[in-house]
């Protein structure tokens, strides 16, 4: 089996898309030159096209894939042959994708991805139909537990800041529209009319706000308006887009971790967003569910579609001994800063001096909120993180996700009983969370629940 003819197509689009630069530079600006440095260019380029036009069409033909009841299996190469083999009950993860030339010949484009292995079975441009048939499960039952509503999606677009857009988008019209007709005359008279005359003004505010509210909430839709999560047995459907979409299946077993994220904007709003973690190749793709949930409602959405993470309501907060460690580190900086101020007293504006005090200032700042935000719970089965300055970040880890725990004590924590205990978690690229100036006997029971819990597996 082949993949669809219409790949041949898209990429032909694709070397189009890359080549009209060089196309109008070499023919059309310079098509009265004969410099020979010109003429080469022309060679170059036509040679360059027909060896990839006949590249696109041998790799089309050479490249089959099959799939029968044990095993899915790719062979490509022109030259050199390659050989991809995949059991199908080892499959991990699904992805399936349809951008605009997808859609437009009901084309999509998936990819395999194996359990614990570093290996990627994808296939570019497949008919729809013969994709369905290539499921190795069916979605009969399946459970929808999460799509945006249109309330939600609205409130995103004022929360986001992406009315903005604005800016960018009248700027860019702005350009192509005078490439055509000259707008600078049109424009002096427009800037004065607005600083002379209060309708003008009102108007201009008018329309900007008008056409940001419309590119806000156009994106918004577009973005996330058919985002999903499904739940279909012991697997995960992500979907998301509506213009350029993307279905992604992964097993539940396979979730590393969970993060629930707010920036300083949704700190402040009460929003959140919800982040997997996933043992993949693709996880960082993968882990946004959306980035616009209430709070409390993101909260509830992890305990109830995710109680091996759920988010314990009572955490323990850090003592008073662990803030005197994270005040003198950073105390460095503003000795380093005040000694320089000392040391260019002579030549040094005065306005250093306040920038040192406002950047002190802003530190001790930092490390006050970060050592109040600082939260942690341990049980034998699960860490709870819950760190930031002006955002906050809570992170929930399963032991059995974690790979190795590393404990570190200066001389200053040993006088105060406390110690760092740095995390590293199962996936794809090696994740690190750190626990800094937490108490010795808590690290102590957390080190003794996860060596018990290695030694459970072992056996």
């Amino acid at each position: 089996m082949r993949q669809s003819p219409l790949l041949i197509v898209y990429k032909g689009i694709s070397i189009i898309r890359n080549t009209v630069f060089f196309y109008l530079f070499l023919f059309v600006v310079k098509r009265e030159s004969s410099v020979a440095i010109i003429e080469f260019g022309r060679n170059v380029f036509w040679l360059i096209v027909c060896l990839s036009v006949v590249y696109i069409l041998a790799d089309w033909w050479f490249t089959t894939f099959k799939m029968d009841a044990h095993h899915l299996t790719k062979r490509s190469g022109i030259l050199f042959r390659k050989t991809q083999q995949i059991p199908v009950t080892q499959l991990e993860q699904v992805t399936v994708k349809r951008h605009w030339f997808h859609r437009l010949t009901n084309t999509v484009s998936f990819s395999y991805q194996l359990i614990d292995a570093n290996e990627e079975l994808k296939i570019d441009m497949i008919d729809e139909r013969k994709m369905n048939r290539l499921q190795t499960k069916q979605e009969a039952q399946h459970h929808i537990i999460f799509q945006p509503t249109r309330r939600q999606l609205v409130k995103a677009s004022f929360t986001s800041l992406r009315f903005l857009l604005a800016i960018p988008f009248l700027a860019s019209l702005y350009s192509r529209v005078d490439h055509f007709i000259h707008l600078e005359q049109y424009t002096v008279t427009f800037i004065e009319n607005v600083k002379t005359d209060t309708m003008w003004l009102v108007g201009t505010i008018i329309g900007y706000v008008a056409i940001s509210v419309v590119c806000a909430v156009v994106f918004t839709f577009v973005k996330f308006g058919k985002n999903q999560v499904v739940k279909n047995g012991d697997k995960l459907v992500i979907r998301k887009g509506l213009i350029n979409e993307s279905k992604v299946t992964v097993e539940l077993s396979k979730i590393a971790g969970i993060e629930v994220l707010q920036s300083f904007l949704k700190r402040l709003l009460g929003l959140a967003e919800i982040r997997l973690q996933f043992k993949s190749n693709d996880a960082n793709e993968l882990q946004s569910i959306y980035p616009y949930f209430e709070y409390e409602q993101a909260i509830e959405f992890v305990n109830t579609h995710f109680p091996a993470f759920s988010i314990f309501g009572k955490q323990e907060k850090l003592t008073k001994a662990s803030l005197i460690p994270r005040l003198l580190r950073a105390s460095i900086l503003m000795i380093v800063l005040w000694i320089s101020c000392y040391i260019g007293r002579d030549w040094l504006p005065f306005t250093y001096y306040w920038v040192s005090i406002g950047l002190s200032f802003t530190v001790l700042l930092g490390v006050m909120l970060a050592y109040k935000q600082f939260q942690f719970a341990v049980n034998h089965e699960r860490i709870q993180l819950r760190h930031g300055i002006f955002g906050s970040k809570v992170t929930i880890i399963k032991f059995c996700n974690i790979c190795s725990l590393e404990l570190e004590q200066s001389l200053l924590q040993r006088w105060l009983g406390l110690r760092t205990l740095a995390v590293r978690t199962y996936t794809d690229q090696l994740v690190e969370y750190q626990l800094k100036d937490v108490r010795v006997q808590v690290l102590h029971d957390l080190q003794q629940g996860y060596l018990k819990l290695q030694r459970n597996g072992a056996k």
